[in-house]
C-alpha cells in the first residue's frame, strides 16, 4: 500500500515541482538577462 501511494505521489506531484523549479530558474535567467 506504501509503496502504491509513493508511487501515485511521484506519478503526479513529481512533475509539478520540476515544472516550478524549471519556471524559476527561468524566471531568474530572464531577470538576469534584463538586468544586465
Amino acid at each position: 500500500m506504501s509503496r502504491f501511494f509513493i508511487f501515485i505521489f511521484v506519478k503526479y506531484k513529481l512533475p509539478f515541482y520540476i515544472c516550478t523549479v524549471f519556471f524559476m530558474v527561468f524566471r531568474f535567467k530572464v531577470n538576469k538577462d534584463w538586468l544586465s
